[in-house]
């Protein structure tokens, strides 16, 4: 039983605000945008929960498909239907990203100074789960993103059945 309402009983459940940004997103084509496919992924992986521990013979991205990342991947699916993305991209990007936050969890490491062209990214491990292109499209279109990301998280919590 799903937790969300489906993209055609959407139509009913969302604010105007929120219905005007989902139809300009579509009609302009943005929301084909690699900056959309990461604010997306980034709402997948806000749903995903990290386990109580370390994960023992199985590695974040499986546990992530197989248990974890199962809302999420309904949502990309919801919002997919309501206005076209990437999903293909936003369910990779939020494996990774659920990779990044695992392994930030569980086995931290910092690799300052070993590489201080990728700045922040290499600190926090970003530049081992994304590649050149994504961590290129997060530098330049932060803004981008974090409106997406709000707009999207107002999205999924008037998708959420009560």
């Amino acid at each position: 039983m799903s937790n969300f309402y489906s993209a055609s009983q959407a139509a009913f459940r969302l604010k105007p605000a929120t219905s005007g940004w989902v139809s300009q997103m579509a009609a302009s084509g943005r929301s084909r945008q690699l900056y959309m496919a990461i604010a997306l992924a980034m709402v997948a992986n806000k749903m995903s929960d990290l386990p109580n521990g370390k994960l023992e013979g199985q590695g974040a991205q499986e546990y992530f498909l197989q248990q974890a990342g199962v809302s999420g991947a309904e949502v990309i699916g919801i919002i997919n239907e309501l206005m076209p993305v990437d999903h293909r991209a936003a369910a990779s990007i939020a494996q990774n990203f659920y990779a990044n936050r695992y392994e930030n969890a569980f086995c931290p490491y910092t690799e300052f100074g070993a590489n201080r062209e990728k700045g922040l990214a290499a600190i926090f491990g970003l530049n081992c789960h994304f590649s050149e292109d994504v961590l290129d499209c997060m530098r330049k279109h932060g803004y981008e993103i974090t409106n997406a990301y709000e707009y999207l998280l107002e999205l999924v919590a008037q998708l959420r059945k009560e």
